[in-house]
C-alpha cells in the first residue's frame, strides 16, 4: 500500500478548483442568472432567434470562471471565510481562548 502525503490524487484538486472557481463566479453573479430566465422568457411571445441566448450563456460561463479566480487571487475568498468565522459559535469559543482579536482591524500582519 503506497503512502501519500494528501488523501487527494493531483487531477482532483484541479478537477475540485475548476469546480470551486465556477461556483464561486455563478454565486457571485446569480441574480444576472434570473435576468436571462427573464429575457429569455420575455423572448418566447416573438419571433426571436434562441442564438442570442445561447450565446449570451456561452459568454457566461467564462465570466463566471474569471470572477471566481478573481475572487480566490484577490482575498475575498478569505474575507469571506473571516466573516463566517466571526459569527461561528466555535470559531468565538477559540477567539477567546487563544486571545485572538474580534476585529481584523487589530490584527497586526507582517509585511515581511
Amino acid at each position: 500500500m503506497k503512502c501519500y502525503d494528501r488523501p487527494y490524487k493531483p487531477w482532483m484538486y484541479t478537477l475540485t478548483l475548476i469546480k470551486r472557481r465556477f461556483d464561486i463566479g455563478l454565486g457571485v453573479t446569480s441574480y444576472l442568472k434570473y435576468a436571462f430566465a427573464l429575457f429569455g422568457f420575455l423572448s418566447l411571445g416573438y419571433e426571436w432567434n434562441p442564438k442570442y441566448i445561447i450565446w449570451a450563456a456561452i459568454v457566461y460561463v467564462p465570466i463566471c470562471f474569471m470572477i471566481g479566480w478573481a475572487w480566490i487571487r484577490y482575498g475575498f475568498l478569505d474575507a469571506e471565510s473571516e466573516i463566517d468565522n466571526k459569527y461561528d459559535p466555535f470559531a468565538k469559543e477559540l477567539r477567546g481562548l487563544f486571545n485572538i482579536p474580534k476585529d481584523d482591524r487589530d490584527i497586526k500582519v507582517n509585511k515581511g
